[in-house]
C-alpha cells in the first residue's frame, strides 16, 4: 500500500469512528425510499410525528449488535417511526438481510427506480461511517444524534428529546 493510499485509509477509520451528523437544531433534509414492501417514505410527510434514523450497513458487525436492541426498544415503547437507512447496501442485500426480516420493529429502507439514493441522503445528513442514529422532532429538528453503537439509556434519554411519548400501552 502506497503512503497516500495509507493516509487516506487513516483519514477516513478516524472521521468514521468519530462520524458526526447534522447539528442538533438544523432542519432534517427531505428524502424519499422505499421501505421492503416498496411502499415509498418521504420524510417530510412523517412531519408531526417524531423518528429515529439509523444509518447502518449489512456488514457492520457494530450495526447488527444494536439491532435487537432497538428492535426491542421501539416495540416495547410502541415507536413507529425508526428507520434504518444503508448508504453501501443494495435494496437486494438489505431484502436477503436476517436483520431486515428479523427485527419488525424497525422500517428498513432502501434504493428504488425514481426516488433518492440512500447514498446521497446519508451525505445530505453528512453520515461518515455507521451506525449513526439522528433524532427528529416532530418538526423535522435534529434534537439529537449518536455515533457508534447506541446504549439503550441514550436511546431513551433521545427518544424523550424527539417529543415521543411511550404508549400507555406498553409492553414489559
Amino acid at each position: 500500500m502506497k503512503n497516500y493510499q495509507r493516509n487516506i485509509l487513516i483519514t477516513a477509520l478516524a472521521l468514521s469512528s468519530n462520524a458526526l451528523a447534522l447539528s442538533v437544531g438544523d432542519m432534517a433534509p427531505n428524502f424519499k425510499l422505499a421501505d421492503g414492501m416498496g411502499k415509498t417514505i418521504e420524510l417530510a410527510k412523517l412531519r408531526g410525528e417524531p423518528v429515529a434514523l439509523v444509518f447502518w450497513a449489512t456488514w457492520c458487525p457494530t450495526c447488527k449488535a444494536e439491532l435487537p436492541d432497538l428492535n426491542t426498544t421501539a416495540t416495547n415503547l410502541g415507536f413507529k417511526n425508526f428507520y434504518t437507512i444503508s448508504a453501501s447496501d443494495t435494496a437486494q442485500d438489505i431484502k436477503d438481510s436476517p436483520a431486515a426480516k428479523k427485527y419488525t420493529a424497525l422500517t428498513f429502507l432502501m434504493n428504488k427506480d425514481g426516488l433518492d439514493k440512500s447514498e446521497d441522503i446519508a451525505r445530505k445528513f453528512r453520515v461518515i461511517g455507521q451506525p449513526v442514529t439522528i433524532f427528529l422532532d416532530a418538526k423535522g429538528k435534529v434534537v439529537a444524534q449518536s455515533s457508534g453503537m447506541i446504549s439503550n439509556s441514550t436511546l431513551l434519554e433521545n427518544l424523550a428529546k424527539t417529543g415521543f411519548k411511550a404508549n400507555s400501552s406498553m409492553k414489559k
